[in-house]
């Protein structure tokens, strides 16, 4: 499983790190892990670190990855501009956005941990 999924309670978000490759039926269960997190934690908001990415799913894979994706969380991507799979990972939150999801792409930590905290 190329991802480690963790609750922090005290500031009240999910966070999923994400490394290696990544396939499509990777994120399909990391998917459901995040769900089955959000039922049992009762947390809806989830900061994904995709720094340590290599290899994602292609862009139509990612597409319909979105269109199947929770709309109920609010997720914020973590990435490294230099990473290998930037271009796929600002591509999958332009599909979310599009598709009326609330997530949201960042470089810094700090920033993606304060947007989860807005309301």
């Amino acid at each position: 499983m190329p991802n480690d999924i963790s609750v922090d309670a005290i500031l009240g978000f999910i966070e999923v790190r994400s490394y290696g490759d990544l396939s499509k039926e990777d994120v399909l269960d990391t998917i459901a892990r995040v769900a089955q997190t959000s039922a049992q934690s009762g947390i809806d908001k989830i900061l994904e670190d995709t720094s340590g990415l290599m290899n994602a799913p292609g862009f139509v894979d990612l597409f319909d990855i979105s269109a199947n994706f929770p709309r109920k969380y609010k997720h914020a991507l973590l990435m490294r501009r230099t990473q290998p799979t930037a271009e796929r990972v600002a591509f999958f939150e332009t599909v979310g956005r599009n598709r009326g999801h609330r997530v949201r792409l960042f470089t810094d930590r700090e920033a993606a941990l304060q947007w989860l905290q807005d309301p």
